[in-house]
């Protein structure tokens, strides 16, 4: 005679849901830091890159990524687009017409990945993610010496100058636009700044920090909760980084 073979019962089954759902809740935190931090890292490696393609612009034309403004001024990561190898993107510019001319605007639909942090939802309206600190404010801009000087020689602290920031969304101009949000230059004002404006400008992808190339191809992380004015000493080359270091 067969032995009944005996079912699952309901207490049995609550308690191995019970322990899949404890198990799911400690694993999900940790998947989801994971992946942030890897978004993080991606986010870095597009400063990384941008910041290679400023140093082959300088090398390439012994001048700087931006021009003088005026109506048809060409933005500077218009002006990166050979040196990241989107050579077709960037024969369709038309640098003798405004960016959001008839002839220029279509191509807002073709932004470079590169330009916007895989944490930003304005890629989708062609609006990027990265701003120049000198187009910022034009403050002290770095000369194609400057560039090569600090490149080669990575160890060199002193007056070492960001050349690329991420901004949040609300921030994000369009990648065909020389202009940067005209609140951003008083953001950044050593009198005029505020650190809930600091954190509102440049927190909004990453939370409470945010990145900054600097002209040797290093990325680093600052928190939101920084004061305005050393930022814009650092940016204008007045201290060192060391010293705003969170």
């Amino acid at each position: 005679m067969h032995a009944r073979r005996r079912g699952v019962s309901l207490v049995e089954l609550l308690v191995v849901l019970g322990i899949i759902g404890v198990l799911a809740g400690l694993l999900l935190p940790a998947v989801q830091n994971a992946r942030l931090a890897a978004k993080r890292v991606h986010c870095a490696n597009n400063l990384k890159q941008i910041g290679i393609a400023m140093h082959g612009h300088a090398d390439a034309h012994k001048a700087q990524y931006s021009q003088p403004v005026g109506a048809e001024r060409t933005a500077w990561r218009v002006r990166l687009l050979p040196f990241i190898e989107e050579f077709a993107l960037a024969k369709e510019y038309r640098e003798d017409r405004r960016w959001d001319g008839p002839e220029n605007a279509p191509l807002l639909a073709k932004m470079p990945k590169m330009y916007s942090c895989p944490l930003s939802d304005a890629h989708a309206a062609g609006r990027a993610s990265y701003e120049s600190p000198e187009v910022l404010g034009n403050m002290n801009p770095l000369t194609p010496e400057d560039y090569k000087r600090q490149l080669m020689d990575p160890t060199r602290q002193r007056h070492l100058r960001p050349i690329a920031i991420e901004v949040s969304d609300e921030y994000a101009r369009p990648w065909l636009d020389p202009n940067p949000d005209q609140r951003l230059p008083a953001l950044l004002s050593p009198t005029n700044g505020n650190p809930n404006k600091l954190k509102e400008a440049f927190g909004g992808n990453h939370g409470t920090i945010f990145p900054i190339l600097f002209a040797d191809g290093h990325v680093r992380y600052f928190g939101t909760n920084i004061e305005a004015r050393p930022l814009f000493e650092v940016f204008a080359g007045f201290k060192e980084v060391s010293e705003i270091e969170q």
